[in-house]
């Protein structure tokens, strides 16, 4: 068996794909599901969870922008709440194709986003719906795209819902380098997410990417919450972090709790994996990094591809 890529963004075509990395493919992949099939046929990589990072209020806010500006207070009102619904229908229709892609290939695990924007009653009928009909066991949260703190009060809704449905949430972690999401508040920080570890010790947590650049601070705060997990996406693509200081930060943090993950299409998952290999950890440490973590908490084995 290959890794487990706990960490790929899966695109509908190669357009969205190419418009997601700004135009030009940044390693080579427009992002679409059949360049991982050519991946998986390769060997080395056999699974890979498609996480869905859901935009909602930078949705929302750029089709504000576009309304006129001489509009009365009533028909703004009534063409904001036009918009709104087509926000929350299009981020909804996000997470059937994802999962819908999902069930046509075998070897990709579909991560639906949960917003903390959309209304609780709509947006956890719709995650029950995922987890009925698609065996979803992993929800995707991005509190920076959504310009909200981890901890944010829709977010609790989502939480209670994960610990009751057996779910895995992954969050993004550390900066967002996007430029239309870029902020001065770094809502991802590790910090950030310490009042809903506390909140929430039983929820299993994945703060993506090791937080980078705050890869220390997510380190300290592993040692004081044992259900904390994070994941390698973009740090081994890029090479943000290698051999001793890359190994020391994943002993540091628990190797038990650390996922292998690339970031396809923004990054190569076997280039990436090949950087892992390099970072010096032992066999064992390595296979529990690559593959064997994964299998743990997203319970893979019960369901091979």
């Amino acid at each position: 068996m290959g890794a487990v890529d706990a960490h790929v963004h899966v695109f509908p075509s190669s357009r969205d794909g190419l418009i997601a990395q700004g135009g030009t493919p940044l390693v080579g992949y427009d992002g679409v599901a059949e360049e991982l099939a050519e991946i998986f046929a390769r060997g080395r990589v056999s699974r890979a969870l498609a996480v869905l990072a859901l935009p909602v209020e930078l949705s929302r806010r750029a089709r504000k922008s576009r309304l006129p500006a001489d509009l009365s207070a009533a028909e703004r009102a009534h063409l904001e709440a036009e918009l709104e619904e087509k926000v929350i229908d299009r981020a909804l229709q996000q997470n059937e194709w994802l999962c819908a892609m999902s069930a046509n290939n075998g070897a990709i695990e579909p991560v639906p986003g949960a917003d903390p924007t959309i209304p609780t009653e709509r947006m956890l009928a719709d995650l029950d719906d995922k987890i009925a009909r698609f065996g979803v066991r992993a929800i995707k949260i991005h509190p920076a795209l959504n310009f909200v703190l981890p901890d944010h009060p829709g977010y609790h809704s989502i939480y209670r819902f994960a610990l009751e449905r057996d779910l895995v949430v992954i969050s993004h972690g550390g900066g967002s380098l996007a430029p239309s999401y870029r902020s001065e508040t770094s809502y991802c920080a590790p910090a950030n997410f310490a009042p809903v570890l506390d909140a929430f010790p039983s929820l299993r947590l994945v703060v993506a990417h090791l937080a980078h650049p705050n890869t220390r601070e997510l380190v300290e705060l592993a040692q004081a919450y044992p259900n904390l997990w994070t994941d390698l996406s973009f740090v081994v693509g890029a090479g943000a972090i290698g051999g001793k200081e890359l190994r020391d930060a994943i002993r540091g943090f628990g190797v038990e709790r650390v996922l292998f993950g690339s970031d396809f299409p923004f990054s190569d998952p076997e280039r990436s994996l090949d950087f892992l290999t390099e970072a010096g950890l032992s066999s064992s440490e390595l296979e529990m990094v690559v593959s064997g973590n994964a299998e743990n908490i997203f319970h893979l084995a019960s369901r091979a591809p």
